[in-house]
């Protein structure tokens, strides 16, 4: 077999898996969140995350034809943010908000009070994946427990 036959044949990708796991604790939880997740409607889950894009994000270098200078222009010392936050079902993207700027936790309460709020249903389930703006939602129980 040649060098590359072999390497080919055993090529894998690392998986790191949490150590934690391995605990009688962690497995007896997992165990049992599998259990009640059979139950749980997918129709029901809105699962809320956000993206952003910065007009700095531009390559600092490039390649042109030799004896030739690549020009790129950038709003040099202008830089925005422009953040987009929604919410996606199984039937599609829920509740979406453009923002100039970041995101920041007042900026995330008035998006779950006037956009999120009014497309959410009794029983269903939001799932997040910023803990630092859910923790500054202090309304977390009247808005999210509608059911």
């Amino acid at each position: 077999m040649s060098r590359i036959n072999t390497f080919k044949a055993h090529s894998q990708k690392k998986v790191l898996i949490a150590s934690e796991q391995d605990r009688p604790d962690v497995q007896q939880r997992r165990a049992e969140w599998k259990v009640r997740q059979q139950g749980l409607d997918p129709e029901r889950f809105v699962f809320l995350d956000e993206t952003w894009a910065k007009t700095n994000m531009t390559r600092p270098r490039g390649r042109s034809l030799k004896g030739t200078r690549l020009i790129a222009r950038t709003p040099h010392g202008h830089w925005k943010t422009t953040t987009f936050l929604a919410g996606l079902r199984t039937s599609g993207l829920v509740a979406p908000l453009v923002v100039d700027g970041a995101i920041n936790g007042d900026v995330f309460v008035a998006y779950v009070q006037q956009h999120l709020v009014s497309v959410l249903q009794e029983g269903d389930m939001v799932v997040m994946d910023n803990p630092h703006l859910a923790g500054h939602f202090s309304y977390r129980n009247s808005y999210f427990s509608l059911a």
